[in-house]
């Protein structure tokens, strides 16, 4: 292979690049209180997934952007970036920025052997997630009927932290912290 076409490859398969971490599945299980409980985090490569993507306003910034969807009519942020200046965002799009991340692309909770329902709209604004041992933490109720789960995501100026209240009824929550 010539040096030409070695640097034409090499630049094709920079150009290409998605993220590193690929499709993965993470699982946090246990037992507490005298039951069990099991969740399981898929994770892939950014895609649209039927959703528009587009900057928006950070608010409380002058001027600050982050990658985000529209939901119906209501514009939500993507979590896991640092806000982008209008000078970076007039070159680059929205969507050749989520590019090169990760995404949670669904979480499967069971407790006690029984699957609980979790939303999308809980988990498909998370970029970029940390798995494993040192960033997912999980703990059960007394009675069973709640599961608590925290995990980090993301890192420097975009990392944050989740954590989900997932009910046995379907009345699920979460709360997101900027970490940095």
């Amino acid at each position: 292979m010539s040096s030409v076409s070695l640097v034409a490859t090499l630049l094709a398969l920079v150009g290409f690049q998605h993220n590193w971490n690929g499709p993965y599945d993470y699982t946090c299980s246990g037992k507490q209180n005298g039951h069990t409980y099991s969740v399981k985090f898929h994770v892939e490569d950014f895609k649209l997934r039927g959703r528009k993507v587009l900057w928006v306003p950070l608010q409380g910034t002058d001027g600050l952007y982050l990658p985000g969807f529209l939901d119906g009519k209501k514009k939500r942020l993507f979590f896991g970036y640092d806000g982008y200046s209008r000078e970076e965002i007039a070159v680059k799009s929205a969507l050749h920025t989520l590019k090169t991340a990760s995404e949670l692309v669904s979480l499967e909770v069971s407790v006690n052997g029984k699957m609980w329902s979790v939303s999308k709209f809980l988990y498909n604004d998370l970029i970029n997630p940390n798995l494993g041992q040192e960033y997912v933490t999980a703990s059960i109720s007394k009675d069973g009927r709640t599961l608590n789960i925290s995990m980090k995501g993301s890192d420097a100026g975009g990392s944050y932290t989740v954590k989900w209240k997932v009910r046995q009824n379907g009345k699920s929550s979460r709360t997101i912290s900027d970490d940095c």
